[in-house]
């Protein structure tokens, strides 16, 4: 069962997305008397057992990252096996954003697993097909993909280039000035910001500011919006681990839909994870250095998590959507599956941008996810009179392949970093 410290995470993780909870949908007035129909999600949980009986993750069928397991105390607290997985699992996800061609990893070797390779990844994926037997019967293996983050190795990549990246107009020095001028409890004003971190897991020959550089304008880096981890306050040094791309921008998407045929054929994923980010782009206090949710480095993200580095200029969450919806046409144009992951609620009830009047954010987010190969509901995140028996109806009468799961319960790390 979940700790108190984790469901203290489980929670805080979605503070962000409870403030977009308000007046009940309008859907719900046309068929207020559903049937429940996820019983699914409320009978006993599916185990997975490895050390012991334990629940599976999410209290589903689903398998989070089991080969890379980690948990608020220490990382690699247990693995499944894959005879486990083929029994007791439908779903497994696998990997990380940081995942390349294993001819252009970079990367320090992480604390769990192997590299951060597909190559790895398929070794693990070919361990689950040989134990399923004759049969075939084992579960899809979803590769946890981010679209938007490029990592070190995704810079010094063939055909990368510095127009894919956001821009901003807060200078680099203000992302100096917002660590070394710090005076929490956390810097003192010994804290800095650094594109070389001493004890980091990312690391290019030149470095990332001069990746960057190296495959467009000089200077690029110095307004480009970077993905800073708050977690190394023992170092006092804070770098980014990735920068962040326009997905509105269309040969950007067409090398990252490139890239992920490539990684299907290396890693042998039966789909990838569209993930999203609707709650940081959608907060109304911000979401990068000196904002409201980030106003100095003890408060920041409660010392736990990334942000941005500064303000993107003209891409906020209209913007975030549109870029969104268009990968996801771009993979079903590639015959590329894939899965998303969402909370019942907010995308339905105030997921409409008013800077945009002509266009309706909300619907862009549900048509994707009624052509999603599957659509993984959460439970987590319920507002008023918006049961997941309520959604999961809605979204299935749509069209939509919904997989109940509940985020609160069993290993409650987030599968979205």
């Amino acid at each position: 069962a979940m700790g108190f410290r984790s469901r203290r995470w489980a929670l805080i993780s979605l503070l962000p997305l409870l403030h977009c909870m308000a007046e009940t949908p309008p859907e719900f007035s046309a068929f207020p008397d559903l049937p429940p129909v996820t019983s699914a999600l409320h009978a006993a949980p599916a185990t997975l057992s490895a050390q012991g009986e334990t629940e599976g993750d999410w209290c589903s069928r689903v398998a989070i990252r089991p080969d890379r397991r980690f948990s608020s105390v220490k990382p690699c607290v247990r693995t499944w096996s894959a005879e486990e997985l083929t029994r007791e699992a439908d779903f497994v996800l696998l990997g990380t954003f940081k995942d390349v061609l294993s001819s252009e990893d970079i990367s320090k070797r992480p604390q769990c697993g192997g590299p951060f390779s597909h190559e790895n990844n398929h070794s693990f994926i070919q361990s689950i097909k040989e134990a399923s037997g004759r049969d075939g019967n084992r579960p899809r293996v979803v590769h946890m993909s981010r679209f938007e983050l490029l990592s070190p190795a995704h810079l010094a990549a063939d055909g990368f280039r510095s127009n894919f990246l956001l821009r901003t107009t807060t200078p680099l020095s203000e992302v100096n000035r917002f660590f070394s001028e710090d005076q929490s409890s956390s810097c003192r004003g010994k804290c800095r910001f650094s594109f070389r971190r001493k004890n980091g897991n990312e690391r290019t020959a030149i470095g990332m500011d001069n990746a960057i550089d190296a495959r467009g304008e000089t200077g690029r880096h110095e307004g480009s919006v970077f993905y800073v981890s708050m977690r190394h306050k023992e170092e006092m040094t804070f770098s980014p681990h990735a920068v962040v791309a326009d997905l509105r921008n269309a040969e950007y998407r067409a090398w990252r839909v490139k890239r992920v045929r490539s990684a299907i054929d290396a890693g042998g994923y039966d789909a990838v994870l569209l993930n999203h980010k609707f709650d940081q782009y959608y907060l109304r206090e911000g979401f990068w250095l000196g904002s409201a949710t980030c106003p100095d480095v003890a408060r920041c993200t409660n010392g736990n998590g990334n942000i941005f580095s500064a303000r993107p200029v003209g891409y906020g969450y209209a913007e975030y959507v549109e870029g969104w919806a268009a990968l996801s046409r771009d993979l079903d144009t590639a015959g590329i599956p894939y899965m998303v992951i969402v909370p019942p609620n907010p995308w339905l009830i105030k997921a409409d941008s008013k800077t945009t009047p002509t266009i309706d954010e909300r619907e862009l987010i549900r048509s994707v996810l009624r052509r999603a190969d599957t659509l993984l509901l959460s439970a987590s995140n319920i507002g008023p009179r918006g049961s997941s028996d309520r959604w999961a109806e809605l979204l299935r009468r749509e069209g939509a392949n919904v997989v109940p799961v509940n985020e609160m319960c069993g290993y409650s790390k987030s599968a979205i970093n």
